[in-house]
């Protein structure tokens, strides 16, 4: 029967027990100075849902802790994809040390996609009736929220179209559209085709014509949004205007593709900077919940 006080200085030595064996080196930890890894493939090896966070006060140091995991990750030749959708905060500075380390990696700047149409067009990564319901929601998320709004036949046209067209070997989600059917096709293929004009980053999810599929070409991938979105903080998902939605739609298209692309591939790292971003909708959710499952 001892007291505090004699514990305390009896010289037994206690460390901390956080993180994984081995891995990817993320720091010391207070206050013992024990050394804190995090194994990229870890839960995997357990049998456990492969999905971490990085949680912290604004300017605490996430991003750069992200930086660092992806970098080491890269270096253990796990493919990597990071997705910052900070404009005008680049992180390029990691690539450029990734590469001073040898890791081949490379930076894909939004303004040099936005000159293509359908860089993240479902039909180039995903499943074909994936890539439909991936395509109807991209579409919804502008076209349902402009005034005079889709009536019900209108979504549930665009709904089974895009279906239909998967299952008839569309490979782009321009071709889907023409298996719209009924009245309401030629009036949501226009609506489609001025949403494209009016907004490059609605037009990176609709592609006019069939392109490569998506692959894993580097080991380190920043994909950089490098001008200010206008993301909506702050709000509920009622109040979000138009191209706020649109905002958001880019930047899930972009995160789905590169999750998408690393299952395909059966191993890699997804680092994706504001997760928000992706985990504020439903499909954000369930993809990740597939994922587990699978």
């Amino acid at each position: 029967d001892v007291n505090v006080p004699m514990v305390a200085n009896a010289g037994l030595q206690s460390f901390s027990n956080l993180g994984d064996d081995t891995g990817a080196f993320g720091g010391l930890i207070d206050p013992d100075g024990s050394p804190f890894f995090i194994d990229p493939l870890g839960a995997p090896r357990r049998n456990l849902p492969p999905v971490f966070g990085i949680f912290g006060d604004p300017g605490s140091g996430k991003t750069f802790f992200a930086q660092s995991l992806a970098v080491q990750a890269a270096l253990q030749e796990l493919p990597v994809i990071f997705v910052n959708p900070k404009g005008g905060d680049s992180l390029y500075g990691m690539v450029d040390y990734a590469r001073s380390l040898g890791v081949p990696a490379e930076r894909v700047s939004m303004s040099a996609l936005e000159e293509t149409h359908g860089a993240f067009d479902p039909f180039r990564y995903a499943p074909p009736l994936i890539a439909a319901e991936i395509a109807n929601v991209h579409i919804l998320s502008a076209l349902d929220d402009v005034r005079d709004g889709l009536s019900l036949p209108e979504r549930l046209a665009l709904g089974s179209g895009l279906k239909r067209g998967a299952m008839n070997g569309a490979l782009c989600v321009w071709d889907a559209l023409k298996y719209v059917p009924g009245m309401e096709a030629e009036r949501l293929i226009e609506l489609v085709r001025q949403q494209m004009e009016a907004s490059s980053m609605f037009a990176l999810g609709v592609a006019m014509r069939p392109l490569p599929r998506l692959d894993v070409t580097q080991r380190l991938t920043l994909v950089d949004f490098d001008r200010d979105l206008g993301l909506p903080e702050g709000k509920t998902p009622g109040e979000y205007t138009v191209s706020e939605r649109i905002a958001l739609a880019a930047v899930r298209a972009a995160i789905r593709a590169s999750l998408e692309t690393l299952i395909a591939n059966r191993s890699g790292l997804l680092m994706v900077d504001e997760a928000w971003t992706f985990l504020s909708q439903a499909e954000g959710l369930a993809s990740l919940q597939r994922i587990s499952r699978e």
